[in-house]
C-alpha cells in the first residue's frame, strides 16, 4: 500500500485545526519546514515515524487484493474511530482510552 492510499479520518472537530496545520505548512520555507519537521520528530516520534514511509508501488498481490475491496460492499462499512483505536490497543468493548 501507498502512503497516499492510507486515509485517516480525523473527528470532525479537528477538521478545522488540521486544515490550519496544513495550510500553514504548505506556505513555509524551507528553514521554517525544517524547524517544523524537527520538532514533529523530537516531540511526536509516532506521527515521525509514519510520515518517513517511502511510498511504494503496489505488487499484483496488493492490485488484486485492492480490487476485490472495491467490490466488496463489506469493505465499505467503517467502524468508529474510538472502536478502531480501542480494537488496535487490545482493550474490552466500551472500555475508555484515555
Amino acid at each position: 500500500m501507498r502512503y497516499e492510499d492510507i486515509h485517516f479520518y480525523p473527528k470532525p472537530e479537528r477538521d478545522e485545526l488540521h486544515r490550519r496545520n496544513i495550510t500553514a505548512a504548505k506556505i513555509m520555507d524551507n528553514e521554517e519546514a525544517t524547524k517544523l519537521w524537527d520538532f514533529i520528530s523530537k516531540n511526536f516520534q509516532d506521527v515521525a515515524r509514519v510520515a518517513m514511509i517511502e511510498p511504494e508501488e503496489p505488487d499484483e498481490f496488493d492490485l488484486e487484493m485492492l480490487e476485490e475491496i472495491k467490490n466488496d460492499p463489506d469493505c465499505h462499512i467503517f467502524a468508529p474511530a474510538e472502536e478502531v483505536e480501542a480494537y488496535l490497543m487490545g482493550l474490552p468493548d466500551g472500555e475508555e482510552t484515555a
